[in-house]
């Protein structure tokens, strides 16, 4: 037979003999029928024990069969063997003696039951020693299926297998895994004593502990591959007697991940423990599990103070609402976090504390924990509050500076716009303040500042504010006022500063009287913007100084006259949008041939009823507006880009009002070798955009290669600033091809200098001498000295304001070279032409207006 669910056939040893049982219970029932037949029981054929009686085949001696059969076998079964061929002996002798005794008689009876009880003993002998077999066939197979699996299980736990022998501590046996846990192959381990890569004391440890308690020992040990990797190994070892020698058998799990991440995690708390940051960990249900030292140095809470309770315990009325509702929003969406918050510690006090907040999840997908991470930050936030504090405030006055009151300008201006509430703004000028410092000196002037602020300060209402806007001026925010009241509120201030004289000091006298100006503007839902409330307290504040100073205007007061400065400025805004700032060129001609040599161009504006409002009447405003730079950019794009440029025809100077050539010529293309003067003020000069614009759009219309036109900017002594700034910023200008003009030459003391240090190329002679040239002898004089100086340093003269011929003459004969005025023609406006924009587009007389 065959091991059950076994591929390898068991032993069938008793397989014939089993066979031989059947054929001696088959003669055994032939015999027991023919002796109840009364018939003679047939004789058993002869046969060796270990065939089949029924082949009928003759033996010879028996015991020459039975010691072949026993031949080989261990001495147990022989002898199990030998019993069994006695029992067939005794069943075949009674079945003889039965065959002998003939018919039914009781002999042949007494010979059957003894040949069945013979079978009986036979039948029993073999089936136990089969079953016997059957049962270790089994056993075998189980044993191999439990090896087999056991081998299998090791393997995927990645489990690796050695023998050592104890007597010399060699490495006699090794499977794949335990090599490849230490870098090498089987091969290379056999014969190698495992003190290499266990240490001896952990060898000891493990036999003593499987010899002393008789169970497997165990021991973890660090150690190096082959390749000098470091390994961990988990070994499980026991003793096994084998032939001739102990060995310990060993099974060896490789670690060595699990061990980095403990020491990882060792020295991740390590040094989340020894960090100054504060760490708190919380479950997904926002309870405490874990606090850090740090926490607890600067909350002054034990971590069993705060463990299982919610973090909101260390917030308090100081806690921005904001930052809170962002940090709870981000953390709803499961999203890391970073904040600044105020917490409180135990013992009442606030601090600053910049947190970040991070989700932990699991391998699901699922939030495990929360691990905040916070660093104290009050120090930085009172040096941040401080600074700002210091970038806002005057150091002077204490007051908030511009900066600041520009931000509070906005937030009324929207809080007015949302809300409709009245307020009113109101600029406040100290009288006289140049002239405090210029008698008294810096120092008092200082204190007449801060006196000033404080009892403006100490007038104001609830909700109204004051801030030093810049040198001697103040602005003040007057809450919920019209027109009346903001009047009677700036009168009640400007009265007070007038009623506080306050001493000086040493320096100055005993008691200093001042008083202010104020100019007041109301909001109106028609004003565009704060900008333009404070243009018009600007404007009310300087016709304030003009009427004599200690004043007040308000602008619902004031009787909006259009020839106001308020009125200028709102205009010069609203022309600089529109495009409405034209150039008006005035002749310039040759005081020799007669010829027109060149233009002048001076900045106009069309207003919307399209008449001419000469520079008179804006270009103040636009200079306390800060718009100067922008009109001059517009007038010298205007003359760089324009096409047309009037000019005179005949060579004879006409009278003014009269009809000569050049109020009779119309406008013609410019001419060859034509000049363009241009003005530009110190606030353009100072701006290098602007200057840098100017230079692109002299670039874009060819100046530099052009042979039509130069173009000439005129400047002045009185252009304010050092002559060094002077030079750098025109040198951009000069690089570029634009020539130098100095204008009102003779006004000022140092003239010579700007000659001396500045590349000019023309002298324009100031109108006051013009004026005078006909009838004052000493201004003769200096005219020629002017003209003298000018050819020696190879310059052009070009004298202004030329009236009349007979002036024309005088300045023709002491030399002068060019000349421009009234008698040769008004400035002329360049209007763009009836639905055309830009400069260029026609020419129209500029009837009546002046020429600056």
């Amino acid at each position: 037979m065959n091991a059950p669910g076994g591929g390898d056939p068991a032993p069938r040893r008793f397989a014939p003999l089993l066979r031989s049982l059947d054929a001696h219970r088959s003669l055994l029932r032939q015999a027991i029928a023919a002796a109840a037949a009364g018939e003679r029981p047939p004789a058993p054929p002869a046969a060796t024990p270990l065939l089949p009686l029924a082949t009928g085949e003759a033996m010879g001696d028996a015991s020459a069969a039975e010691a072949q059969a026993t031949s080989g076998l261990p001495a147990e079964l022989a002898a199990a063997w030998a019993s069994l061929c006695g029992i067939e002996a005794t069943l075949r002798a009674a079945l003889v003696a039965a065959s002998e005794a003939g018919g039914g008689g009781a002999a042949t009876w007494a010979h059957l039951l003894q040949a069945l009880e013979a079978s009986d003993r036979l039948t029993t002998m073999l089936v136990d020693a089969a079953l016997a077999e059957l049962m270790d066939a089994v056993a075998q197979r189980e044993r191999r299926l439990t090896d087999r699996l056991q081998n299998e299980f090791l393997d995927a736990l990645s489990v690796g297998r050695f023998s050592l022998r104890v007597t010399d501590g060699l490495i006699v046996q090794a499977d794949d895994a335990f090599a490849a846990f230490l870098g090498t192959e089987p091969k290379h381990l056999i014969g190698v004593p495992a003190g290499r890569f266990i240490p001896v004391g952990k060898l000891v440890e493990i036999v003593e502990q499987s010899v002393k308690s008789g169970r497997p020992g165990r021991a973890q040990v660090r150690t190096l591959g082959v390749d000098r990797e470091p390994v961990t190994l988990d070994i499980i070892a026991f003793m096994q007697q084998a032939a001739e020698r102990d060995e310990l058998q060993c099974m060896a799990v490789n670690v060595s991940r699990v061990d980095r991440d403990i020491a990882q995690r060792r020295l991740l708390s390590a040094a989340v423990e020894a960090s100054n940051d504060l760490v708190l960990i919380t479950d997904p249900a926002f309870r405490i599990e874990y606090v850090n030292r740090a926490f607890v140095q600067v909350t002054g809470y034990d971590p069993d103070e705060v463990l299982g309770r919610h973090p909101r315990f260390l917030q308090g009325r100081k806690t921005p609402g904001t930052a809170l509702d962002r940090l709870r929003a981000r953390m709803r969406a499961g999203r890391a976090v970073r904040a600044e918050l105020v917490n409180y510690r135990k013992d009442g006090s606030a601090f600053w504390m910049d947190l970040s907040v991070v989700p932990v999840t699991g391998s699901d997908g699922q939030i495990e924990h929360w691990v905040s991470v916070g660093r104290d930050v009050s120090e930085r936030k009172q040096a941040e509050q401080e600074i700002t504090r210091l970038a806002m405030e005057d150091y002077l006055t204490g007051l908030p500076n511009r900066r600041a009151a520009e931000a509070r300008l906005q937030l009324e201006w929207n809080r007015a716009r949302r809300t409709r509430s009245p307020f009113a703004l109101a600029l406040l000028d100290i009288d006289h303040f140049k002239r405090v410092n210029d008698q008294f000196g810096h120092e008092v002037g200082d204190r007449t500042l801060r006196h000033v602020a404080q009892v403006v300060k100490s007038t104001l209402r609830g909700g109204d504010w004051v801030s030093r806007w810049g040198g001697e001026e103040f602005v003040i925010c007057f809450h919920g006022l019209d027109a009346a009241g903001a009047l009677a509120a700036g009168e009640r201030m400007r009265k007070h500063v007038k009623a506080s004289p306050f001493a000086a000091g040493p320096a100055g006298p005993a008691e200093l009287e001042v008083t202010v100006s104020l100019g007041v503007s109301v909001y109106r839902p028609a004003v565009d913007s704060a900008a333009q409330m404070l243009a018009e307290a600007d404007g009310l504040l300087y016709e304030a100084k003009q009427g004599g100073r200690d004043r007040v205007l308000c602008i619902g007061a004031a009787d909006g006259r259009r020839g106001s400065v308020v009125w200028e400025r709102s205009q010069v805004q609203s022309a600089l949008q529109e495009s409405r700032v034209v150039a008006a060129f005035q002749p310039i001609i040759d005081l020799r041939s007669g010829a027109q040599v060149g233009v002048e161009a001076f900045a106009r504006i069309i207003a919307p009823d399209d008449h001419v409002i000469p520079a008179s009447q804006f270009l103040e405003a636009a200079e306390s507006l800060h718009l100067s730079a922008e009109i001059d950019q517009a007038i010298a794009a205007h003359t760089l880009g324009a096409r047309v440029i009037p000019a005179t025809a005949g060579a004879e100077p006409p009278r003014r009002g009269g009809a000569g050539r050049a109020n009779a010529a119309a406008p013609g293309v410019a001419h060859k070798g034509m000049t363009c003067f241009i003005n530009l003020s110190p606030q353009f000069l100072a701006s290098v955009q602007s200057v840098e614009r100017l230079i692109a759009l002299a670039g874009s219309v060819g100046m530099a290669e052009s042979a039509e036109r130069s173009f000439v900017v005129e400047i002045t002594e009185r252009q304010g600033g050092d002559l060094a700034s002077l030079k750098a910023n025109l040198k951009p200008l000069v690089d570029a091809g634009f020539l130098l003009a100095l204008d009102d030459f003779g006004s000022g003391y140092s003239s010579f200098q700007y000659l001396a240090d500045l590349p000019i190329q023309f002298l324009k002679i100031e109108g006051w001498m013009v004026a005078r040239a006909v009838g004052d002898s000493r201004i003769r004089q200096l005219l020629e000295t002017i003209v003298s100086t000018a050819r020696k340093f190879k310059l052009t003269t070009v004298a202004e304001c030329v009236e009349d011929a007979g002036t024309a003459r005088v300045l023709r004969d002491l030399g002068v070279d060019w000349a421009q005025g009234y008698l040769y023609g008004a400035p002329v406006v360049d209007r763009p032409a009836p639905g055309k924009g830009g400069a260029g587009a026609g020419v129209g007389t500029d009837a009546g207006t002046s020429a600056g």
